[in-house]
């Protein structure tokens, strides 16, 4: 395995596409592994009711021709878990950053919150840091997603250089 690495090693100082492949199939790897443990992990957080402040897009920082605007999501909540007052921003643990012609996506997102009652919504908080939470759970769908963009520089890897 080591006289393996060794050579993939000298491959990539190479800038040989299998040593190039490899690196990019082990970085893949490890990000979107950590996403699935974080993913996973948000899954079973519990939940509380919070006060629904504001919810909306914002620009993301990029401003150019209209259609070329950046935008994000944006919302503003507070809660309280065991008698503590906390505020959050996050909506879901997927950032989705977008152009005016496909804000769609930002509203379908918005529209995933759900609703307790008037400015009521439900908050997702993780019990090991209370102060951070989201409005949307991560799914079972975002969740196989990132799992099949994890193995699939895995098999391209394979086919392509065994």
């Amino acid at each position: 395995m080591i006289v393996y690495l060794h050579n993939i090693w000298q491959l990539l100082m190479a800038g040989e596409p299998q040593g190039v492949g490899f690196a990019i199939m082990l970085y893949a790897f490890i990000v979107l592994g950590y996403s699935l443990i974080k993913q996973y992990d948000a899954m079973h957080w519990p939940s509380t009711s919070g006060q629904l402040i504001n919810k909306g897009m914002r620009n993301a920082g990029f401003e150019g021709e209209a259609a070329n605007t950046t935008y994000t999501s944006k919302a503003l909540y507070t809660y309280e878990v065991e008698q503590q007052e906390y505020q959050g921003t996050r909506i879901s643990p997927w950032v989705i950053v977008t152009n005016k012609n496909a804000s769609f996506l930002l509203e379908n997102q918005l529209n995933k919150i759900e609703h307790l009652g008037q400015n009521q919504v439900k908050v997702f908080y993780n019990p090991r840091n209370l102060a951070k939470s989201f409005l949307i759970k991560p799914s079972k769908v975002g969740f196989f997603m990132t799992l099949l963009c994890a193995i699939l520089p895995i098999i391209y890897y394979i086919n392509r250089f065994h």
